[in-house]
């Protein structure tokens, strides 16, 4: 998800286990003191179970609570605005900084990601805008990713590079954050010119990489929608004729068709004095996947997660480590130690609940006497 939670000092989380020994010494309290009444059943009458159990309750909420707040959850990561476009520039490294190989699966992912006009429709399952439920899927699965890389372009009559192909996947992640309609102020849809400069990119070469090219839209095309009949086929060809050597290239297309066939009026935009109408165009991402040797998801057929799942597992079936591709990848560590995200910290919630069950287990009465005595 967007949202995710991270942890400074997640380590620590093994202090939960401290619970496991506190419910056994409350437990063990409360035999003794039953056993004690049974002696002496005068004690009874100034014990209160609920106050005492509500107590022991409370103490073990403390705990939990302090245990919370020990390993620093965090989150809203983002880089400084001074350090967005050094960061940027550091995916691709100084040869004469690199100072470590690593090890990286050999697998090249590129989201190509529509962001027209008609992705602010909001006709998806979960109510979300197209776009927005792009996002998730995209984030779904880069969140599974294990050392591929992985970049984000978005298009629209023209592409544009979000994150450039790279391992840092929390850059990626802060970077799709960010994106939105009309990505660089250019209106249109041309799927065309978007896939000529994809294949310029990243395919323009055979290697022994596996490459995977995941494109998310509604299919609408400003070229597509003008033309017919024969027009409107040699355009589609021309478009499907990019993919068409996918196999030479190790390249897999995967499609997901964002929208219904109904469709729906698109937000602010008119023609001619009236509102324009999206609706998906399935033909066209079906053809590109079957061109591609890849896989059609009809996105309201599925939830996010579950596509991120489905794709995942197309990626590692066709990982393949870095030495048995016999190509050398460099990183430079130098440079990644200068991308350091900042974060909103939240440890001052669960401790503040901390110090309140603490003070609520301190100020209720232990006994009846006491409570009548408070009052």
């Amino acid at each position: 998800m967007l949202h995710t939670i991270y942890y400074g000092h997640p380590e620590l989380a093994f202090l939960f286990l401290g619970l496991l020994p506190l419910v056994a010494l409350f437990v063990w309290e409360s035999i003794q003191r039953q056993k004690a009444i049974l002696l002496f059943p005068v004690m009874g009458e100034f014990r209160s179970k609920i106050l005492h159990r509500t107590k022991r309750a409370l103490a073990l909420l403390a705990w939990i609570f302090l245990c919370c707040a020990l390993i620093q959850p965090r989150g809203n990561p983002r880089y400084p605005e001074d350090k967005k476009t050094e960061a940027l520039q550091l995916q691709d490294s100084d040869p004469e900084i690199r100072s470590m190989i690593t090890r990286r699966l050999a697998h090249d992912i590129v989201f190509l990601l529509d962001v027209s006009a008609s992705m602010e429709v909001t006709d998806m399952r979960t109510g979300q805008s197209r776009l927005d439920y792009a996002k998730e899927v995209i984030d779904e699965l880069v969140e599974q990713l294990r050392g591929e890389n992985a970049g984000i372009f978005a298009f629209t009559s023209e592409l544009s590079a979000v994150s450039p192909p790279t391992v840092d996947y929390l850059f990626l992640r802060l970077m799709l954050r960010q994106v939105g309609i009309n990505e660089g102020d250019i209106a249109g849809t041309d799927l065309l010119e978007a896939l000529d400069a994809t294949r310029e990119k990243f395919f323009s070469q055979t290697s022994n990489k596996y490459k995977t090219l995941v494109v998310l839209t509604d299919g609408g095309d400003t070229q597509l929608e003008l033309s017919k009949g024969e027009e409107r086929e040699r355009i589609l060809q021309a478009i499907l004729g990019r993919i068409a050597d996918a196999e030479k290239y190790k390249l897999q297309v995967f499609t997901i068709g964002l929208g219904t066939a109904s469709g729906d009026i698109i937000p602010g935009v008119e023609f001619e004095g009236k509102a324009v109408q999206s609706s998906l165009d399935e033909e066209l991402l079906k053809r590109l996947s079957d061109t591609g040797n890849g896989r059609y998801f009809f996105a309201n057929q599925y939830s996010a997660m579950g596509i991120a799942d489905a794709l995942a597992r197309e990626i590692q079936n066709r990982q393949l480590l870095l030495e048995e591709s016999e190509e050398e990848i460099e990183l430079d560590m130098s440079a990644l130690s200068n991308r350091e995200p900042i974060f909103d910290e939240y440890f001052q919630y669960p401790l503040s609940l901390a110090i309140i069950s603490i003070l609520l287990s301190l100020l209720i009465p232990s006994t009846k006497r006491r409570m009548e005595m408070s009052t």
